[in-house]
């Protein structure tokens, strides 16, 4: 019967001796570019990814009208109303003033009861205007303003 080796590695790397640590070969680091010999204004070495940046062409003023009004209907179909609208700019409302005169005269009915639903809806119950343009390339913009 022959004695197992000391030398010898188990199958198992769980039951392998702690100091039996397998070497690993990383693939070396990339060298740093040498910066020091560029210059300004120069183009500046690098990987390439895809095609280069062509900026967008500016669109037709129809073309624009068409996206401002594709961008208000969505705003419309919201619950947003149009409150003023130039060819490429319109601001849009969301949500209503609370009706003073009414909850005065319901507080009135409810012996000031009422009173305490009214000032949280004074609080609460605002309006949202957004302005939302097109800009010279036919991109929407929106933004909000209270």
């Amino acid at each position: 019967m022959t004695q197992p080796d000391d030398q010898t590695t188990p199958a198992d790397p769980a039951t392998a001796p702690i100091g039996d640590v397998p070497s690993v070969q990383y693939p070396p680091l990339p060298s740093a570019p040498d910066y020091s010999q560029l210059q300004y204004g120069q183009p500046q070495p690098g990987p390439q990814y895809g095609a280069p940046y062509v900026p967008p062409a500016e669109v037709s003023i129809e073309q624009r009208r068409h996206a401002l009004a594709m961008a208000i209907s969505s705003e419309v179909a919201r619950g947003g109303r149009v409150e003023s609208q130039t060819d490429t700019n319109a601001i849009v409302v969301t949500g209503s003033k609370v009706n003073h005169v009414l909850h005065l005269i319901i507080t009135l009915f409810t012996c000031g009861f009422w009173a305490i639903v009214w000032i949280i809806l004074a609080f609460v119950q605002k309006e949202h205007r957004t302005a939302v343009s097109i800009d010279p390339y036919g991109q929407v913009l929106r933004q909000t303003l209270t």
